[in-house]
């Protein structure tokens, strides 16, 4: 149950860290402006330099690669069985959501 509020609320924080940061997390097509999705964020370098190569490649394979589990997109469609939710994935997110809030991040370290 905690899976669903759980990944937007990651997308949520790598905004706000992104935004933060000095970093666009938007785009404009033709005067409208809107927001990027998680995997665009995930995939502009500053991200990494911010958040760490480590914890995107993380969220990449457990939230957006159709290589892995690719939590986000089976949640927010309604895609996700059970089984899925209480998978070792969608446990493996929630401990390092709880790392997050236990150890803050900041740019990585040359």
């Amino acid at each position: 149950m905690a899976a669903h509020p759980l990944i937007s609320q990651i997308e949520h924080y790598i905004r706000v860290t992104l935004k933060n940061n000095q970093v666009m997390t938007t785009i404009s097509d033709e005067g409208i402006e809107s927001e990027k999705g998680i995997g665009a964020l995930l995939k502009l370098p500053e991200t990494k330099h911010i958040l760490g190569k480590d914890l995107v490649f993380e969220f990449q394979a457990l939230l957006t690669e159709n290589s892995g589990p690719n939590l986000r997109h089976d949640l927010s469609h309604g895609l996700a069985e059970y089984q899925k939710l209480i998978s070792s994935y969608s446990i493996y997110l929630w401990w390092l959501c709880l790392k997050l809030i236990l150890n803050p991040i900041g740019p990585e370290k040359k």
